[in-house]
C-alpha cells in the first residue's frame, strides 16, 4: 500500500476537531473519542514477561482486562455495579477469586495495642447525613517480629458514637462480651409466702431492669440467663425458689440444713424471652436481714 493511500485511511480513521481526537467517530467529544464495537486501548509490555492488558468498554461494560490470561481484572456494569474478578456482579462491589484470600486490608504501622484495619457499616440519619453505624476491627495484641498476634473487635452504635461490644482475642476467646448483668441485696428479713426485696442493686453493661418496688429483674432481650441467689437463713429448713414471672422454677430451689446463721445457695441457667422478669420468694421459713449474705443475681450467656 503506497503512502499516500496509507495517510487517506488515516484521515478517514481519524477525525480532528479543534483540540478533541475521534477514532472511529466524526464528532469526538473529549480529547480522545474512541468509537466502535469493542473500543479499547491495549498496553503492551516488553519487558520480562510479554504481558498486555487493555482498557475498553464491551457489551456496555467498562473493563480492565489482562489480554495475556484473556481474563477480565475489573469491570464496571452500565448499572454501576464493580466486579473485580468477575465480569457479572450482582452488587455494588463483588469480588470474585479462586484464592481464599479474596480481600485483604492493611494499614501501615507498627504499634501494640492498638486498631488496625477497620470495616465500618455506615447508613443516613433522619436528616440524610451519612453515618456510622457498626464497625469490625483488627487490633495489634503484639506486632514483635515473629510473634506477631491479633484481635478481633466488634462495635456498635449507641448515644453518638460506635464502642466496642465483643472482642476475639489472639486465643480465640470471647474477652468482651457485652452481656446485661444485674445483681442485688437484701437486707430485710423475709419470711414464709413474701418475695425478697431488692434493696440494693447493681446495673451492668445496660438494658436490665431491676424494680424495687414489684423486687423484679426484668431482662431485655431474650437468650440463655445464669440465675442465682446466696441467703442467710435465720431458721432451719428455710426454703426459697426462684419465679419466672410468678411461677416457681422448682430447679432452683433450695432450704437450709441448719438452725440459725445457715448459707444456702442455688444457680441455674434458663431460657428468658425479651421482658420476662425473675423474682425470688421464700416459699417457707425465714431469711437473715444481713445484706451482706444476701445476694441475687441474673447474667445473660448467650
Amino acid at each position: 500500500m503506497s503512502k499516500q493511500n496509507e495517510l487517506a485511511q488515516l484521515a478517514d480513521a481519524v477525525t480532528v476537531d479543534g483540540s478533541n481526537v475521534g477514532i472511529g467517530t466524526s464528532s469526538p467529544t473529549s480529547l480522545l473519542h474512541l468509537h466502535g464495537t469493542y473500543p479499547k486501548i491495549t498496553l503492551n509490555d516488553e519487558t520480562g514477561v510479554d504481558r498486555a492488558f487493555s482498557v475498553g468498554t464491551n457489551n456496555e461494560t467498562f473493563t480492565i482486562r489482562n489480554e495475556t490470561s484473556s481474563s477480565d481484572g475489573l469491570t464496571i456494569s452500565n448499572a454501576n455495579l464493580v466486579g473485580i474478578g468477575t465480569s457479572s456482579g450482582t452488587a455494588p462491589l463483588e469480588i470474585s477469586n479462586s484464592s481464599a484470600n479474596s480481600l485483604r486490608l492493611h494499614r501501615a504501622f507498627a504499634t501494640n495495642s492498638a486498631s488496625s484495619a477497620t470495616i465500618r457499616f455506615a447508613g443516613d440519619d433522619s436528616a440524610g447525613n451519612v453515618t456510622d453505624y457498626a464497625e469490625i476491627r483488627s487490633y495489634t495484641e503484639n506486632v514483635a517480629n515473629g510473634s506477631e498476634a491479633g484481635a478481633l473487635l466488634f462495635g456498635t452504635r449507641s448515644s453518638g458514637s460506635v464502642t466496642e461490644r465483643m472482642r476475639i482475642d489472639s486465643s480465640g476467646r470471647v474477652t468482651k462480651p457485652y452481656h446485661p448483668y444485674a445483681s442485688a441485696s437484701s437486707s430485710s428479713v423475709t419470711s414464709t409466702n413474701n418475695i425478697i426485696p431488692l434493696n440494693a442493686y447493681n446495673v451492668y453493661n445496660g438494658g436490665m431492669n431491676i424494680d424495687n418496688t414489684n423486687q423484679r429483674f426484668t431482662v431485655p432481650i431474650a437468650g440463655h440467663y445464669v440465675i442465682g441467689y446466696h441467703h442467710l437463713s435465720e431458721v432451719n429448713g428455710t426454703d426459697l425458689i426462684v419465679r419466672k414471672n410468678g411461677s416457681n422454677i422448682n430447679g432452683l430451689r433450695t432450704q437450709a440444713q441448719v438452725s440459725s446463721n445457715g448459707n444456702f445457695s442455688a444457680q441455674g441457667i434458663l431460657a428468658l424471652a425479651a421482658n420476662d422478669y425473675i423474682d425470688f420468694r421464700v416459699h417457707w421459713g425465714r431469711t437473715h436481714g444481713n445484706a451482706s449474705y444476701n445476694s441475687m443475681y441474673v447474667y445473660l450467656i448467650g
